[in-house]
């Protein structure tokens, strides 16, 4: 298996971004996503943002976009080409970002109710994550009508904190006009 390149981009004109927007909107269903023109103006806004490109033989095949909070990392979304998939790509994207921090990393999962949903969960699980909450109501109230799991690189005992966090240094920020 080729390994694959990490690219930080740190402006938004960035060349290498030219397959994000259509990546994202095929990868993320609209309820989980903002304006892809929005997305992009975040890495020019804010320096704690790790918008990663990600490239194999030197060709886009994805991109991965964690936030550095205070105390853990949130990775925000996770994406691969559909031409990439299955190729162990998602798996070296976490074991590299899991290696640029001591820090927990965590993220969000749809419950596993369809197929795609048991593969999504059951990824993150194979790369040591584990769910640290089924029910993250202060993120789930935060945004009704998409129910989503937390996972984590470890077990914490601040969930309550994680998503107060979340929703004020991700989330809101996110969807500022």
């Amino acid at each position: 298996m080729k390994s694959i390149t990490l690219k930080r981009i740190s402006t938004s004109d960035d060349p290498l971004l030219a397959g994000v927007p259509k990546l994202y909107e095929e990868a993320f269903p609209p309820i989980a996503r903002i304006e892809s023109e929005k997305l992009l103006q975040l890495i020019d806004k804010h320096k704690n943002l790790d918008f990663n490109v990600i490239c194999k033989d030197g060709k886009f095949c994805g991109f991965a976009m964690i936030w550095n909070l205070d105390t853990f990392r949130y990775f925000n979304y996770l994406a691969t080409c559909p031409e990439y998939r299955n190729m162990g790509l998602g798996a070296q994207v976490i074991k590299t970002i899991r290696k640029q921090s001591p820090l927990p990393f965590i993220g969000e999962v749809e419950p596993p109710v369809t197929e795609i949903q048991k593969r999504r969960l059951s990824f993150y699980k194979r790369q040591g994550l584990v769910v640290i909450s089924e029910n993250p109501t202060i993120l789930n109230n935060f945004h009704p009508g998409n129910n989503l799991w937390l996972v984590a690189t470890e077990t914490v005992n601040n969930i309550d904190f994680i998503q107060q966090e979340i929703i004020d240094k991700v989330y809101k920020i996110s969807h500022e006009d």
